[in-house]
């Protein structure tokens, strides 16, 4: 019976720790300068990884799925503008 009760407060102990963890992630991924610099990560890997140009100052995430990016500026070869945009929201969770 003391070895049950034991078990079970690790196994409690260890999820108290996963959901502080998980609370402290959404907090931090919640400030927008973080927001901002995991854009700027992701448009770098972009285009490392297949050649683009892509830029994007700032990006803003909700809790209610919407996102907002702002001065998108994307950019051919030829160095010439396909697209500029100056705000550009939606969302990423469609009910």
């Amino acid at each position: 019976m003391r070895n049950i009760r034991t078990r079970f407060n690790i196994f409690t102990k260890a999820v108290a720790i996963l959901l502080f963890l998980f609370v402290l992630l959404v907090m931090v991924c919640s400030i927008p300068s973080v927001q901002t610099r995991l854009g700027a990560y992701a448009t770098t890997q972009l285009n490392s990884k297949f050649g683009t140009d892509i830029n994007v100052e700032k990006v803003g995430l909700q809790f209610n799925g919407d996102i907002e990016l702002k001065n998108i500026l994307i950019k051919d070869h030829y160095n010439d503008t396909l697209i500029a945009v100056e705000e550009l929201n939606s969302s990423i969770i469609s009910f």
